[in-house]
């Protein structure tokens, strides 16, 4: 599906995507460039995803060898697009994200790879929980590659709260998550995870703690610090911790200023910032 501009116009609490992939379909899908808005009538808050699954949770090959890309997302009082399921070759990328409850849902992505890079999610909303950047969960252990994404998480609009990574999906947490040269920018913790997990891998990121409290909870000990988070646990060996400095945030312009903190920080990653790829550096 492409160029649609999609209305979803529901009563709160019915749990309908804007574009839904049925479990009984075997994938190979392109759905970009398309808008979905939700508008919401009667009482409850919890339950719509502008891009999902259905049903929640089904691990099917529904977005096998599927490309989602150039869709905004407005609204969504669940996540902007969920990917519990196989997700074998799932690519996501150059979505933008805003007015929703969370971003990215792989709680579980069972058989992977799954690539998610190069996404916006700003100005997000409370609904009915914390607003978190990517909810992982429920045993996942298909690789999940998130590479130059930028959270925009601001206490303004989630009531104080916001977390970039969390497993609140249900289960144990998700193995097999990898996250380098995002923008990480959250109003209450950047890393909270409390279950045990294989072949997680946060490196290159820029963090930025808007609330200045306690920055991260990894297995129920809490970190105050990059640093401290550093030494504890091995994460972020190249991160840095800087508040980015963008064009124009409040109206979704999220390329760097001049001089912001961030700039030739990263690392190459082949394919997806290489002086061969279709997005090559230029530090």
């Amino acid at each position: 599906g492409q160029r649609n501009t999609i209305h979803v116009t529901v009563r709160q609490g019915q749990d309908h995507g804007g574009i839904e992939s049925s479990s009984y379909n075997m994938g190979g899908h392109v759905i970009r460039y398309n808008t979905i808005q939700f508008f919401y009538i009667g009482d409850g808050t919890h339950g719509e995803d502008c891009i999902d699954h259905n049903p929640n949770s089904a691990y099917s090959d529904s977005f096998k060898d599927t490309d989602i890309y150039g869709n905004i997302c407005i609204g969504s009082t669940d996540d902007a697009i969920e990917m519990d399921g196989n997700n074998v070759n799932l690519r996501v990328w150059n979505n933008t994200m805003t007015d929703s409850n969370l971003a990215f849902s792989v709680a579980a992505s069972a058989v992977g790879p799954t690539y998610v890079f190069r996404n916006v999610f700003y100005k997000p909303k409370y609904h009915w929980t914390g607003c978190v950047g990517v909810k992982q969960g429920r045993e996942g252990t298909g690789t999940v590659y998130f590479y130059h994404n930028t959270f925009h998480i601001t206490g303004s609009t989630c009531s104080g709260q916001g977390y970039i990574i969390t497993d609140s999906g249900g289960g144990a947490a998700s193995s097999n998550i990898i996250m380098k040269n995002n923008i990480h920018h959250f109003a209450d913790r950047g890393i909270s995870i409390s279950g045990s997990a294989t072949g997680l891998v946060f490196d290159y990121n820029m963090w930025y703690d808007e609330n200045g409290g306690l920055h991260s909870k990894y297995l129920g000990t809490g970190y105050l610090s990059l640093d401290a988070l550093k030494v504890a646990t091995g994460f972020e060996q190249n991160g840095i911790t800087g508040q980015a400095q963008f064009v124009d945030s409040a109206n979704g312009d999220f390329r760097l200023l001049p001089g912001s903190p961030g700039i030739d920080q990263g690392t190459i990653i082949t394919g997806f910032n290489d002086q061969d790829s279709t997005w090559p550096y230029s530090g």
